[in-house]
């Protein structure tokens, strides 16, 4: 009779086991990760859906995923392609997943040019919705202005000479007498929040220069236009306000004169910043804090968590 030393026959037993694995253990087998390409498949099966939810799910899950890639991150021009493609969804908050997702660690080329078509896009459905009083239609005008948003910044993030161009072509879209007032002064701030975000003097410029575009020699004036071009100027200046406490340096006040005033400190102050931004040749990391309309805002009830 053999001799277990006073252990108990269970603990004999898996003793036998451990010491012969190949006969009675089971191999764990390591499950390889999915490549881009099956990413893709299930991406594209996704947003293929009819409930804008699962669409969302779709982008969100590509978006992670393709972060974790091992080789570049989700850096690679296909990726930004995919991601850009659900920038024409009809529903508002699958296009802020997508918008989002591009924010940072994206191919630096295609995400300026998926931002320069979107921003069109959303301006006309803005425009189209902004005067109706149905709920669909007022909620689909305050999704795309939250993705309108988002890709201001966006573009804020990626530090371009092409991103200035298309920040440019959106504020010669806003100016006054273009026939989209409506929705012009909503706009005006994220377009110049995101030129001062790039903090080159052509960008700087290019804000400065819109004080003369946005009048503020009828301040307290009582028409209508009056009013609107009052408080597109003011939205400017606060912008403009906001980025001189930025850089430490003493923004002048709101008044009929403000065109004057922010020129001379543009003069003033104009050696702070790039003489030019040239190509973005790395794409950048996240942006460091939300801006109106990013993520969390809680307006949109199809809102992804995160990039």
């Amino acid at each position: 009779m053999s001799q277990s030393f006073g252990l108990p026959a269970s603990l004999v037993l898996v003793g036998l086991i451990l010491m012969c694995p190949s006969s009675a253990a089971q191999k764990v087998d390591v499950v390889a990760a999915p490549t881009e390409k099956q990413l893709r498949a299930d991406y594209k099966k996704g947003v293929r859906k009819k409930d804008p939810a699962l669409r969302i799910e779709a982008v969100v899950n590509y978006s992670n995923a393709t972060r974790e890639l091992e080789e570049e991150g989700g850096a690679e021009k296909l990726v930004a392609k995919t991601l850009a493609g659900a920038l024409d969804d009809d529903d508002m908050g699958v296009c802020n997943s997508a918008m989002s997702a591009l924010a940072y660690g994206r191919h630096v080329e295609t995400v300026i040019d998926a931002c320069d078509e979107t921003l069109e896009y959303l301006r006309n459905i803005m425009e189209k919705t902004s005067t109706r009083p149905d709920e669909e239609s007022r909620a689909q005008y305050r999704g795309a202005l939250d993705v309108y948003r988002v890709g201001c910044a966006v573009l804020g993030n990626y530090k371009d000479d092409r991103s200035i161009d298309v920040l440019e072509t959106e504020l010669r879209a806003l100016r006054p007498g273009s026939g989209i007032e409506s929705i012009a002064r909503k706009l005006v701030q994220p377009v110049v929040s995101a030129l001062l975000e790039l903090r080159s003097v052509d960008a700087v410029e290019i804000v400065i220069k819109q004080t003369a575009v946005y009048s503020a020699s009828t301040l307290g004036g009582s028409s209508p236009q009056e009013k609107v071009l009052e408080a597109m100027a003011r939205n400017l200046h606060d912008a403009l306000v906001s980025f001189a406490v930025d850089v430490e340096r003493a923004p002048p006040a709101f008044t009929k004169n403000y065109q004057q005033d922010w020129h001379k400190w543009f003069k003033e102050h104009k050696k702070l910043f790039l003489a030019k931004l040239g190509k973005l040749k790395q794409p950048p990391g996240p942006i460091p804090y939300q801006r109106p309309g990013m993520m969390d805002n809680p307006r949109s009830s199809n809102r992804p968590q995160r990039p």
